[in-house]
């Protein structure tokens, strides 16, 4: 930008000389008037050299009055600039802050949209904003506004937006900047006093995200620093659009799981019928069945049928607890009592195969009467088939719970490996700007600010990375997704993978390949940020039992009093991990030589929960 006072000094010499001939002429007239040319020679030498002496010192008074004035102009106008720079700090700080915060706590895409665009137009003083989403065919979908007019201006501009018209023109357009001048249709009521509009594309993995629309009044204009700040941002919030996204396909995906299963025959409701069959062919009139809760998530549940209202007593209760806390030998745990009207109680417990007692029930009503040796078998059949129905529905319910509790321990692991460790340097990173910021130190607080979006970028990559990630599920043989690793770090980094894999390799749980994963992805993180090697290698063999994953580079190496705090963290967690599966974690690694992970992983060992 040119700067304001560059003409100054040129400005300076030209009032001077003006000031210079202008008295020298008043002299010359003063002269001529009192007839100096008939004066002796010495007062014409006298005159002439008083007169030029003043000369000089007026015109050295008014070039020193200029550069007063010109200095007080600069003074304030340095002023202007620098509260005007502290205050666009002081917006972009606000803005990246309440952005971070908002990433955090919002709950839908609509809050998400609508609370970044007030963040947005906030920061860069605009008249308001638009935002136009893409779903994942490319195709629009509802449009966002912001802006300070009424509601039902807005959302008549809204509908504006979203005319088939607007967007054809919107689509093909490539300028992505116009003027009042051009035509643009987005320019057009309710902001009157709009001249130019920046519009600004949300991508997220080459793929369109939607467009984000500012709308700039006369006396403003988006400056490159600002630009690259708002990219920034809008980097961001791609990225939690996409993590809201796939969050409520989660939801979604959960409501048709239970959709579905209620859509199904309860369990209650079978288990039920086979008790009132085996009621009805014994000739008993009413039951009671009672199934124990069993840890971590099965609660348990009674069924009743008939009318003996006997059944509900205490002395019932004991009955059927006495029975489902007692051990299971078939017939000899049928038992038969005549109770004082004469009538039958028969009391069964029922057994898993190997003898567990899970439950009871206790019918009445019936005569008394032997039990014949096929009524026996039948018994046997029944109350078992009714274990087992009751034992697998336990088991599935563990078995999700235990699927749930892994991959909260894995989320865990990744926010707190790559999310929560950027965070916490923000936060430190912040309240230094916000204490630079009331100093007046405003170099440092650049310095800080630049330090701050780098760290923002970074973090950027590997939640993008993170959430690719968790859509990358090593399900097929390993050889299949180190090859993937590796194409993928190619791409994103641009550095060479050469890998030695074997044509195939043994089985592998999928709890330990998620580990190795994540074990490998960070390597390749560490090798791309810190390394400056051009070539990465990946060797995997099997050995002794074992499988042997060897990673090295070509790079700079690193000595271990060098390693920065944040590389700590990402070295800890690959050695925490490793030991999660019982595996041999080594680091060799000198200045100027590269490094190379070594890992050697037991084939049969699984993984254990933190």
């Amino acid at each position: 930008m040119k700067h304001p006072f560059g003409e100054a000094p040129g400005q300076l010499l030209i009032i001077s000389v003006i000031v210079l001939v202008a008295v020298a002429g008043m002299e010359a007239l003063v002269w001529n008037l009192a007839g100096g040319t008939e004066f002796a020679t010495g007062v014409q030498l006298a005159y002439w050299g008083i007169a030029a002496v003043l000369a000089a010192s007026l015109t050295v008074l008014a070039g020193l009055w200029f550069r007063n004035r010109i200095e007080q102009q600069r003074s304030r106008l340095l002023r202007a600039q620098n509260l005007a720079e502290r205050e666009s700090l002081q917006r972009r700080l606000n803005g990246m802050v309440q952005l971070n915060q908002l990433l955090i706590s919002t709950q839908s895409e609509n809050e998400l949209v609508e609370k970044a665009l007030e963040i947005i137009t906030g920061v860069v003083g605009c008249s308001g904003g638009s935002f136009v989403p893409y779903d994942e065919w490319g195709q629009p979908l509802q449009t966002y506004v912001y802006g300070s007019q009424p509601t039902p201006g807005l959302q008549a501009w809204s509908d504006h937006l979203a005319t088939p018209g607007i967007r054809q023109r919107c689509e093909i357009c490539t300028r992505m900047h116009s003027e009042v001048s051009a035509g643009c249709p987005l320019l057009e009521s309710p902001f009157t006093d709009v001249v130019r509009i920046y519009c600004l594309p949300l991508m997220r993995n080459a793929h369109p995200v939607g467009v984000v629309n500012l709308y700039l009044p006369a006396d403003r204009e988006i400056e490159p620093d600002v630009h690259a700040y708002l990219v920034m941002l809008l980097n961001e919030m791609a990225l939690a659009l996409e993590m809201t996204r796939l969050r409520n396909q989660e939801l979604v995906t959960l409501r048709q799981l239970q959709l579905a299963n209620s859509q199904q025959e309860d369990l209650s409701t079978i288990v039920s019928n086979l008790i009132d069959g085996l009621r009805d062919v014994l000739d008993f009139k009413s039951t009671r069945a009672m199934f124990r809760p069993a840890e971590p998530r099965f609660a348990g549940f009674e069924l009743s049928s008939g009318s003996d209202p006997w059944l509900e007593s205490v002395e019932a209760d004991g009955i059927l607890n006495q029975m489902s806390n007692m051990g299971c030998a078939v017939n000899s745990s049928i038992q038969m009592h005549a109770r004082d009207d004469g009538s039958a109680m028969m009391v069964l417990p029922f057994c898993l195969p190997e003898g567990t007692v899970i439950g009871a029930v206790l019918m009445t009503g019936a005569r008394m009467a032997p039990l014949q040796p096929r009524q026996a078998a039948l018994i046997e059949t029944v109350t078992t088939q009714a274990a087992l129905l009751v034992e697998n529905e336990r088991r599935q319910l563990e078995s999700e719970y235990r699927t749930v509790i892994q991959e909260r321990v894995r989320l865990a692991r990744e926010i707190h490996d790559s999310l929560a460790q950027t965070l916490a340097y923000l936060k430190l990173t912040s309240a230094q700007m916000q204490t630079q910021l009331a100093q007046g130190d405003l170099a440092r607080l650049a310095q800080n600010l630049q330090q701050s979006h780098e760290a923002l970028s970074e973090a950027y990559l590997e939640t993008r990375q993170a959430i690719d990630n968790l859509r990358f599920a090593p399900q097929h043989n390993m050889v299949s997704w180190l090859g993937q690793i590796s194409r993928s770090f190619e791409v994103s980094s641009g550095l060479k993978v050469v890998t030695a894999l074997p044509a195939t390799l043994p089985h592998v749980s999928p709890e330990i390949q998620a580990q190795l994963v994540r074990i490998i992805q960070e390597a390749l993180s560490n090798v791309r940020k810190h390394a400056q090697a051009s070539t990465v290698w990946i060797t995997v063999r099997e050995w002794n039992d074992e499988l042997v994953i060897d990673l090295s580079d070509d790079g700079v190496g690193f000595s271990a009093e060098d390693v920065p705090e944040m590389s700590r963290h990402g070295l800890r967690g690959m050695r925490e991990r490793a030991e999660l599966i019982g595996a041999e974690f080594q680091i060799t690694s000198q200045s100027g030589r590269g490094t190379i992970i070594h890992i050697e992983v037991p084939i049969h060992t699984q993984e254990t929960l933190a």
